[in-house]
């Protein structure tokens, strides 16, 4: 990524809303422009160890979505259950396209099947949230994220993240939990 396109992403608003719930959190991320993607680690020219291409944008990032929950959100914790998240990513269409092009590229008839790849945008994301929104990545067990054209740049994130582990309410197998096991359940569990 080259310093233009950072410095863009640097002078980006930053929009946060946090809904509490009594189980979970909503949570929802604006960025005024694209965020960058993920990139392979680089070596310094001596080649004596790896650095992250994105680390001073990464952190960028971080430290503004902080200070937004340190003064406007005291109250919110770093969710500790599971995450569900869901990521709109937005690109104008190409300029040398033809009119009718992109046309049907905003009204959502052309995909963007360019990079950045999904994979990139997600690791991106979630790597600047570690440690701010939840505690690590591994807590994300739903995903989806979507690209497409539109006529303005911006990167939504909605997270759907639970402030701890459900508890089962159930401590024993009962006659009427086995009634609705299939075979392969009730095998599985040497029932």
């Amino acid at each position: 990524m080259n310093n233009k396109n950072l410095e863009k992403i640097k002078n980006s608003d930053i929009l946060l809303k946090i809904k509490e719930y009594k189980e979970y959190y909503i949570i929802e991320i604006n960025i005024n422009s694209l965020t960058a993607p993920s990139q392979r680690p680089r070596t310094t020219i001596k080649n004596d160890h790896f650095y992250d291409p994105l680390e001073s944008y990464k952190k960028y990032i971080q430290r503004n979505i902080k200070n937004i929950i340190e003064r406007c959100f005291k109250q919110f914790k770093i969710i500790e259950g599971y995450v569900e998240i869901k990521i709109e990513y937005s690109m104008i269409p190409p300029i040398s396209w033809s009119k009718i092009k992109r046309y049907n590229a905003i009204k959502g008839f052309i995909k963007p099947v360019v990079k950045p790849d999904n994979d990139n945008i997600e690791k991106t994301i979630y790597d600047t949230l570690n440690k701010i929104i939840w505690k690590d990545d591994n807590q994300i067990v739903k995903n989806e994220t979507i690209k497409f054209y539109n006529t303005e740049e911006f990167t939504n994130i909605i997270i759907k993240g639970y402030k701890n582990n459900i508890e089962l309410k159930n401590k024993r197998i009962n006659k009427d939990i086995i009634k609705k096991l299939s075979k392969k359940e009730k095998e599985f569990l040497n029932l």
